[in-house]
């Protein structure tokens, strides 16, 4: 899937300023920020965010994936065009 933390990072970025922008307040995004910050800090700034399970193993001691998990996972689905999706504002 080649899906990296830095790619996380930008998206949501990009939400809580879409956010902001109409006054919604934050909840999970701040939250999830430091959490992949700290992910880039301990595997690398472009590391895959499978790898994100490492914090809460490293935090319980607790092994988290079985034996036999794939060490990349790969997309089936095909790409698509994206697409612009605009706040609306509420009354």
């Amino acid at each position: 899937m080649n899906l990296t933390v830095d790619l996380i990072q930008k998206n949501i970025g990009l939400f809580q300023r879409c956010a902001d922008g109409v006054a919604v307040p934050p909840e999970t995004s701040p939250l999830m920020i430091a959490t992949m910050t700290d992910g880039q800090n301990r595997f690398g700034l472009c590391a895959q965010t499978d790898r994100m399970i490492e914090r809460r193993e490293e935090a319980t001691g607790l092994r988290v994936l079985e034996d036999g998990f794939p060490q990349e996972l790969i997309g089936v689905e095909p790409e698509e065009r994206g697409y612009e999706v605009k706040p609306r504002r509420l009354a």
